[in-house]
């Protein structure tokens, strides 16, 4: 103390009425001349609960810090240390107001509350008021007499460097038998919530000398320097009583290229009255320069500025873009992260920090990690991906694809736990780090899918994440590369539905494809997208929005982000395989769904046959017969629209979709192509399956137009099928797949038929007609044969039966007719079907399938089909041929006969001509 101090007891104030008890405080009175920095160590209580000094433990128990200036009348508040910090002792250092600048000023330090007699103690010690700040060091190098009185140092000048107005900088070549150089400040008293700050430059973008260790150290020294000691030891994976894993305070070249700060928490064995810092290079080479600037050491900031700001005498100096006491964001940062690492030219505006990693080709360093190129990590020195600082307020996890040494010498494997990979996260700028994950050496050595949700700790408006390998064998050893990592926020989740229609209703009239509404934010992941040589418009059938998965380096695959559905939801995608017109069961793209984050993967939609057991989402008398989402090469030549009903398992939990090819593995895979992607809530009966369905409003297919919101023929459809497969096709036909005519099953009725014999699918669909007063569906059909050789051979399972179903929404949904029985038709046979009332509408597709695809399948063969009969005149009849109702409304059945004024009459009348078919 300086000047004359005098403390006067405390006045008593009343305690909480639930724990009666005197206040605390103390009191000084300062008569030297006016101070600037108030400093002194507090401690509130002890962290174990067994100790002779227990914590506050209550709102109102922490301390205040006051001064006044009319002799306690009246105090204003300085400072409020909260019960929950200041378990251990802290020098603390308060830079006065111009108010409590004056003769004759009091403080006090001041517990409102308390429970009693040795309970909520705290206590306080070495209290000055100064001037300048004792134990202090504050040096930019601008002022040699300030350098000298605080550091000493060897073979270093002050100097600019680096683009640095002025540093302390080492360069040159060493002297001869003694090639130490080093900076050391003088003896300083250390404490509690000391800390360490300075930038840090090796090389200024020059290599450093191979083979020789040129790091620099940070060491301490509590006896004057006869023993030193790293600031911070290492503490790695395997290592004892390691409450987080760190680097050490040794500081490689390959991290320092450009000027870096670095800021330390001054450990408890730093702390004496007499402690020196070093920086030192034991050896180095003429090439190894390096150079310091701001030097701090003293008290800790608030929060160590996040990480972001520079510490001066307790205050921080925030970086551009945050601000406030302790450097928080300015503005909200970004809060994912989507990385395939396709680019390198990309790489740094997705990452803060590549070191000892560069983005290689598929062919090269550990080989294919999920698809295409990867990050691959093998130089000597420091081996760390940072990011960027983000917001994970409301993040929920990190998944990537990782692989960690394998069985050649670009991919050799490590041998020890502290050479795997460990995946943390700072939330204060990289001044600390927690973990998240310890991906363990041996289990990584073929290329794995991780996913982690983020511990608690890690969601705040500030979070870094690293990947870092501590240590290695140097460089071509122990080699790791990762690639496809993700980090995703609820906040850029899309909200179902996830496009908007923005275009007029005079629109409907247009092809979908004119309006491609790319909605590119929703992909998660896209691996090996594009052709393999030229752009995506060397594909067979581009469009300006088609995402085109054309490269083999690796499996192709779209997936999107998780979404919140409901069942009934609708997923709906054009799909071209290649423009192949040739039938492929290898290779499929298949739709599939994951509820865990991409853990595992199932098909949206599994096949049900009527073979298929009673389990799961095939099951009960009425249950839909259907294909699963499994799409081959040869039935999608052309572009298709594909809608999928998502089934309530799907809907169950939150979902993400993908599609997927295992390219990587058939590498003569035909490209594939998406376009016109959208997830959206249902519209009424799927837009009749003629349109793309966007939240929940129809946009109908050229040819259709609205009615009752969905899409309907713009022009009525007909009422009757007759096919007897002689000659031309009838255009009544909308596909047939697999099948041609031919006698490849004998004759079935008379003449030629329809033979099915193809190794893909077998299936054969009208078009809409209106079977709104159609009775029946009447067709020849053989099934295999007994003895007619291997072009009708004999089927074996109920699969290779043929099921006959309709659609009121051109085939998203269909409804059981009749299962014709695999054994029942290896002769031929006329089968007619009443039709039930759910199939007489205006807008009836009717299809023949056979669910057993393959060349093992038995053929059959469709002749003579009709689907017809008049059904509506039960009670009388009556037609005059005026046209004041249909023909179909009154008439079983007509063929070749028209209305017409002929033959005399006097008015219309059903005519017959020598021109009409039969």
């Amino acid at each position: 103390m300086h000047g004359e101090n005098m403390q006067t007891p405390c006045r008593k104030t009343p305690g909480r009425e639930s724990n009666p008890g005197p206040s605390r405080c103390y009191q000084l009175r300062h008569r030297a001349a006016p101070p600037v920095y108030l400093q002194f160590t507090l401690r509130l209580g002890s962290r174990s609960i067994l100790s002779s000094c227990p914590a506050p433990d209550q709102p109102g128990e922490g301390v205040l810090l006051h001064y006044s200036s009319d002799n306690g009348i009246t105090w204003t508040l300085l400072r409020h240390y909260a019960y929950q910090g200041f378990h251990e002792p802290r020098i603390v250092s308060v830079e006065l107001p111009s108010g409590a600048r004056k003769f004759g000023v009091q403080f006090r330090w001041w517990q409102p509350y308390h429970s009693g007699r040795g309970h909520d103690v705290w206590a306080l010690d070495e209290i000055s008021m100064t001037s300048v700040l004792f134990n202090t060091i504050s040096l930019d190098f601008s002022n040699v007499l300030d350098v000298t009185q605080s550091l000493g140092f060897y073979l270093g000048n002050v100097q600019p460097y680096c683009q640095h107005d002025w540093t302390l900088s080492f360069s040159g070549e060493p002297s001869p038998g003694f090639s130490i150089r080093y900076v050391e400040t003088q003896s300083m008293q250390i404490g509690a919530s000391y800390s360490l700050q300075f930038s840090l430059v090796m090389g200024c973008g020059r290599e450093p000398s191979p083979h020789i260790d040129t790091q620099v150290r940070l060491e301490f020294s509590t006896n004057h320097g006869l023993t030193w000691h790293l600031v911070k030891e290492a503490c790695l994976p395997g290592m004892p009583s390691c409450s987080e894993f760190t680097a050490p305070s040794v500081y490689h070249p390959s991290e320092f290229k450009d000027w870096r700060r670095v800021t330390l928490l001054l450990p408890q064995k730093t702390w004496s009255s007499a402690t020196r810092f070093r920086w030192i290079q034991n050896y180095y080479g003429e090439q190894d320069e390096w150079a310091l600037d701001d030097i701090y050491i003293g008290q800790q900031c608030p929060n160590m500025c996040h990480g972001h700001g520079w510490c001066d005498h307790g205050h921080c100096r925030c970086d551009d873009g945050f601000s406030g006491q302790d450097c928080q964001p300015s503005s909200p940062l970004s809060s994912s992260v989507l990385s395939d690492f396709e680019s390198q030219d990309a790489l740094l505006a997705t990452w803060q920090e590549v070191i000892g990693g560069e983005v290689v080709a598929p062919d090269m360093g550990c080989g294919v990690v999920s698809s295409g190129s990867s990050l691959y990590f093998s130089k000597a020195g420091l081996r760390q991906l940072v990011s960027w600082d983000l917001d994970t307020e409301w993040a929920e996890f990190v998944q990537f694809y990782l692989r960690v040494g394998g069985d050649w010498a670009e991919c050799n494997q490590a041998d020890s736990r502290e050479e795997g990979v460990l995946l943390q996260y700072s939330n204060d700028g990289g001044i600390s780090w927690g973990l998240i994950a310890e991906m363990y050496f041996t289990d990584f050595i073929k290329p794995r899918f991780v996913h982690y949700e983020l511990p608690l700790a890690s969601k705040t408006p500030s979070t870094r994440f690293r990947w870092w390998q501590p240590l290695h064998s140097g460089e071509g050893y122990d080699q790791w590369a990762i690639d496809d990592v993700i980090i995703l926020s609820e906040r850029e989740k899309h909200i179902i539905p996830m496009a908007n229609p923005t275009l007029p209703q005079n629109f409907y009239e247009k092809p979908a494809f004119d309006y491609p509404l790319n909605q590119m934010s929703v992909w998660l992941m896209l691996g090996n997208e594009g052709m393999e040589r030229d752009n995506n418009n060397s594909f067979c059938a581009p469009t300006p929005s088609a995402m085109v998965f054309g490269r083999s380096e690796g499996d192709r695959v779209a997936v999107t982000r998780d979404l919140a559905l409901r069942p009934g939801y609708t997923l709906q995608f054009k799909l071209n395989i290649g423009c192949e017109s040739e039938f492929s069961a290898s290779a499929p793209v298949l739709l599939q769904y994951s509820h865990d984050a991409g853990r595992t993967w199932a098909l949206v939609r599994e096949g049900c046959y009527p073979g298929t057991p009673g389990t799961g989402v095939c099951e009960g008398s009425g249950r839909e017969l259907r294909e699963p989402t499994v799409y081959n090469t040869g039935d999608y030549e052309q572009w298709t629209r594909i809608t999928v009903v998502i089934p309530r398992n799907v809907a169950a939990s939150k979902t993400r979709f993908r599609w997927f090819q295992e390219s990587s593995v058939y590498r003569d895979a035909p490209p594939f192509a998406l376009d016109g992607v959208y997830i959206s809530e249902p519209c009424p009966n799927h837009c009749g399956g003629h349109g793309d369905c966007i939240s929940g409003v129809c946009f109908c297919d050229m040819g259709y137009t609205v009615e009752q919101d969905s899409c309907v023929p713009s022009v009525a459809s007909p009422s009757e099928l007759t096919e007897g497969f002689e000659g031309k096709l009838s255009p009544l036909w909308q596909s047939i797949s697999g099948g041609q005519i031919g006698g490849g099953c004998g004759i079935i009725s008379e003449g030629k038929a329809l033979y099915f014999s193809s190794a893909g699918r077998r299936e054969a669909r009208t078009a809409p007609l209106d079977t709104t007063n159609t009775r029946l569906a009447q067709f020849y059909i053989r099934i295999g044969s007994k003895s007619l050789g291997p072009t009708c051979t004999r089927p074996r399972s109920r699969n290779e039966g043929v099921i006959v179903q309709f659609s009121t929404n051109n085939g998203i949904q269909w409804q059981f007719l009749r299962e014709l029985d695999f054994s029942s038709f290896l002769e031929p046979q006329v089968v007619t079907i009443e039709l039930p009332p759910p199939a007489k509408t205006p807008y009836t597709v009717f299809r023949w399938w056979q669910p057993q695809q393959g060349k093992h399948s038995a053929q059959w063969t469709l002749d003579d089909v009709l689907i017809g009969m008049n059904d509506s005149s039960r009670t009388g009849f009556h037609d005059k041929f005026d046209g004041s109702t249909p023909l179909r409304h009154n008439w079983y059945r007509i063929q070749g006969g028209e209305v017409t004024v002929d033959c005399l009459s006097l008015d219309t009348a059903l005519t017959f001509n020598s021109e009409a078919i039969d």
